[in-house]
């Protein structure tokens, strides 16, 4: 099932400081898409639209609509304003509760049929941000309770349960501490368990702290304050200032309200050095950060990588690491399939990669079609995963089967159909089949639609149907949920189930 609140691109590329990072190396995987300091895989082709696609449909969702199948109908499962719903794949749906002011979840519940419902058991002491109960071993993964920074330095923690949540016990993490002066910001994290095996993805913003560097290494004074003015592959242009106590409040914002602002020619500013890779005397670790071009940049994307563990309940291990972010991760029966980006140049549309590995060490990867925006849904069924597309021009999607091991293979071709993609939830799978989220405001109406086997679609206007179009969809063994925000909660049986 799909597990990351937050967004991976597990994708090798050149040794540059914007590529990917090197392999920790405390594992070796029987083969890695990882790139060594001295080599530069080929690139494999994206993967295009195979061969006869079953052409479901040839209209937008709103030519389509006619006497619904679905017959939805509202009740009250008595379990509260829910945040967001999610398949499990194997029947069960869950509902999440998001306490606003702590930021976290507060609560999960789970059910078989749709209106019963029972909270599942959390591990004590941490906030849990990512959750995968599609299988015998259950497991959270999350940051403590008492961690109010936003991007705390600390790596999440990971809880696993045999017993359905009765008990949890604690899985150590082999991470080594990053070399000085260079700190890691956790941004988020993707946990997913198939069978034994677990795979935790965690989101790094990395910076240097280059005033502390350059002070340590003697090339500015400690009465002075420094900031890196330009990045460039082999030197640094830097800032120095004569007044650090006056920078670093300034930095800090805490300037009052009644305080003239500073005079920065005359108080701050005092001199300007180019510095170059030798005289800082760099190690591998703060070199190779991508960082380096784009310093103590926290929310650039450009900065952002992905720290992969893998291992089982006795513990995990650093695998590799990658530039880029994740957009979504599911668990199979048979491995694990991250979806993730690479940001490119500015105003350039990132490069999607989808990466698959059947137990955590040997990864496979495939560059997706850049002109089509994917998704990937929340729950494996039957062992695979749906993948669904939308062309960046033009109006249509396309579903794919991804199975670990395989190449993805077409199920259809939608024209007319652009999916909802800004909030989580726009394609759920389950025994029951898929559901989708269609044609968001302001392009026009949202459409809900539902399909047995993804080639033949019913749709449906979601604000005929739930009086909103701010609808969360889920996918049961037999039925299908939603919660409308502001209209409650809908259950509609699957026509033969």
């Amino acid at each position: 099932m799909a597990a990351s609140l937050a967004a991976l691109a597990l994708l090798a590329s050149a040794c540059s400081p914007d590529s990917m990072i090197e392999s920790e190396p405390s594992v070796e995987p029987e083969h890695s898409p990882a790139a060594t300091a001295d080599s530069s895989p080929e690139q494999p082709d994206p993967i295009a639209i195979e061969g006869a696609a079953i052409v479901a449909q040839d209209a937008a969702p709103e030519e389509l609509a006619s006497d619904p199948l679905l017959q939805w109908r509202g009740f009250d499962p008595g379990v509260g304003e829910v945040s967001r719903l999610e398949s499990v794949g194997d029947g069960r749906v869950l509902a999440y509760f998001w306490h606003l002011a702590e930021r976290a979840i507060s609560r999960i519940a789970v059910t078989s049929d749709g209106t019963t419902w029972t909270d599942l058991p959390m591990p004590e002491g941490i906030k849990p941000h990512a959750v995968d109960v599609s299988g015998g071993l259950w497991l959270m993964a999350g940051r403590d309770a008492d961690i109010s920074e936003f991007y705390p330095t600390t790596l999440e923690r990971v809880f696993v349960s045999s017993d359905r949540g009765g008990t949890w016990t604690e899985v150590p993490i082999d991470s080594a501490s990053p070399a000085p002066h260079l700190v890691h910001r956790y941004m988020g994290v993707t946990a997913l368990v198939s069978g034994e095996r677990i795979v935790l993805a965690s989101e790094v913003s990395s910076y240097i702290e280059w005033e502390a560097l350059l002070i340590d290494r003697g090339l500015v004074s400690q009465d002075h304050a420094a900031s890196v003015l330009f990045a460039f592959p082999d030197e640094l242009h830097v800032a120095v200032y004569k007044d650090p106590d006056e920078v670093r409040r300034v930095r800090a914002g805490s300037i009052g309200i009644d305080e003239p602002p500073p005079v920065w020619d005359e108080v701050v500013e005092f001199g300007y050095v180019e510095l170059g890779l030798d005289e800082m005397g760099l190690t591998a670790d703060q070199r190779s950060n991508p960082s380096w071009l784009h310093p103590q940049q926290i929310d650039n994307p450009r900065t952002w990588h992905v720290r992969v563990f893998s291992g089982d309940s006795a513990g995990l291990a650093s695998t590799v690491e990658y530039r880029g972010y994740v957009v979504e991760g599911t668990s199979t029966a048979g491995g694990f399939v991250l979806h993730g980006a690479r940001p490119e140049g500015r105003g350039e549309p990132s490069q999607q990669v989808l990466v698959t590995t059947a137990n955590g060490g040997a990864w496979s990867e495939d560059l997706l079609d850049p002109d089509i925006e994917h998704l990937l849904a929340d729950a494996a069924v039957g062992g695979c995963v749906t993948l669904w597309g939308m062309g960046r021009e033009g109006g249509f999607s396309t579903i794919q089967d991804v199975c670990v091991g395989q190449a993805p293979k077409t199920v259809a071709v939608l024209p007319g159909v652009v999916l909802d993609p800004w909030r989580h939830g726009a394609v759920s799978t389950g025994p029951a089949g898929l559901v989708a989220r269609a044609g968001p405001p302001p392009q026009g109406d949202t459409w809900i639609g539902w399909s047995a086997d993804g080639t033949e679609w019913e749709w449906q206007d979601a604000a005929a149907v739930f009086g909103t179009s701010n609808v969360d969809l889920a996918v049961g063994s037999d039925f299908l949920l939603a919660y409308a925000q502001g209209s409650g909660w809908f259950i509609a049986d699957v026509p033969g189930g």
